[in-house]
């Protein structure tokens, strides 16, 4: 279903992906797959949706896309726990606290990997301005919708809704031509989807 070029990206992802080991102190490995399978599906629903040549790459897209922070967390729990900490005490989200501690954040390291794994371009693009989608120059629609996608799929794997914000608002609207019913319904059916796939992926 998702081609050769496809399964490649994918499984050369998820490998690296289970070669690190995640502190549980700060995110549970489970929660951590939850949230990455979850933005995949609502990724490639709302492509879908809005008959986009790329939405089975926004899946592979959801998948990896926080691969940057799976490095962080096994590689540098300490600045991870700090910036968590500077997010939650300052108000601000995660990527903006890890620029302000490090200099980068977790989407620039994410695509800095990708790009040594000779991965597309577009999932490059996609997974470095996912958190900032104002700053893309490319693939501006596809890079909302992940950035949408990675939203929903925080409150939806966390069961909080001071993760992210996940308002469907005008500049989205107007950005994917949208309408609030098509985005409930893409979320709904990404919970049905997801649910299915995570009994076979995460049992």
């Amino acid at each position: 279903m998702l081609g050769i070029g496809q399964l490649h990206n994918m499984v050369l992802g998820i490998s690296a992906m289970s070669s690190l080991e995640l502190p549980n102190d700060i995110m549970p490995l489970n929660t951590f797959w939850r949230a990455s399978l979850f933005a995949g599906v609502l990724a490639r629903l709302l492509g879908e949706r809005m008959k986009l040549a790329t939405s089975e790459h926004l899946f592979i897209a959801g998948l990896l896309h926080e691969i940057g922070h799976l490095v962080l967390y096994s590689k540098f729990p300490l600045q991870a726990l700090a910036a968590r900490q500077i997010a939650e005490q300052q108000g601000k989200q995660i990527h903006e606290a890890e620029m302000q501690l490090l200099g980068c954040h977790y989407g620039d390291i994410g695509a800095m990997l990708m790009a040594n794994w000779n991965l597309p371009d577009n999932l490059q693009i996609l997974t470095r301005n996912q958190p900032v989608p104002a700053d893309a120059d490319a693939l501006k629609i596809e890079t909302t919708l992940m950035h949408l996608a990675h939203a929903c799929a925080y409150i939806e794997a966390t069961d909080s809704d001071t993760a992210a914000d996940t308002s469907f608002d005008a500049e989205i609207q107007a950005l994917t031509g949208l309408s609030q019913m098509e985005f409930e319904y893409s979320l709904e059916e990404a919970r049905s989807i997801s649910a299915d796939m995570e009994k076979v992926i995460l049992a």
